[in-house]
């Protein structure tokens, strides 16, 4: 399959077209977490082709993931969450990049993280990470993605912070 083909559905729409799936392609993500919020996200950024996807996440494989993050089976309990994740992601779509990062989000790293990326879709589960991913995010002037969930409800937050100068 060529990668024109894999992204026909989509190119075909006048909201898409050639020049949005272009754009799309040359576009560097970073996902913060690889939990129940990071596999769809991670699934649906690679699915419409996002040119570099990174996965952030220091937690490993848990009994208790398995029946919400689809993307872990049996065998991988015990495994980091992101290479596990990253390496689904990439299988489902050969025309990206996917990378993994095993460490811990702090004040030390976070600049030297998120530098390297255009996005950030925050689906972390803890508050300090939320409050210290937006700080960065405004000094560093890169779009911000926050979601979070709390059993039934869910709540997104878009921070287009390239926008401001």
């Amino acid at each position: 399959m060529s990668k024109r083909d894999y992204y026909s559905r989509q190119t075909i729409l006048k909201e898409v077209g050639e020049e949005g799936q272009l754009k799309i392609s040359n576009s560097k993500v970073l996902i913060i977490g690889a939990g129940g919020l990071g596999h769809p996200v991670a699934t649906y950024l690679a699915s419409a082709g996002f040119g570099e996807i990174a996965i952030l996440d220091f937690d490993k494989v848990e009994e208790s993931n398995l029946n919400r993050q689809v993307c872990f089976t049996l065998e991988d309990l015990g495994k980091f969450k992101a290479e596990i994740l990253g390496l689904r992601v990439k299988k489902q779509n050969p025309y990206i990049k996917v990378s993994s990062i095993v460490e811990k989000l702090t004040p030390i790293n976070v600049n030297k993280i998120m530098n390297q990326f255009d996005m950030v879709i925050d689906c972390c589960d803890n508050f300090a990470t939320k409050y210290l991913l937006h700080d960065a995010a405004w000094f560093l002037k890169k779009d911000l993605v926050q979601a979070s969930i709390y059993q039934y409800e869910g709540q997104v937050q878009v921070f287009n912070y390239s926008k401001n100068s």
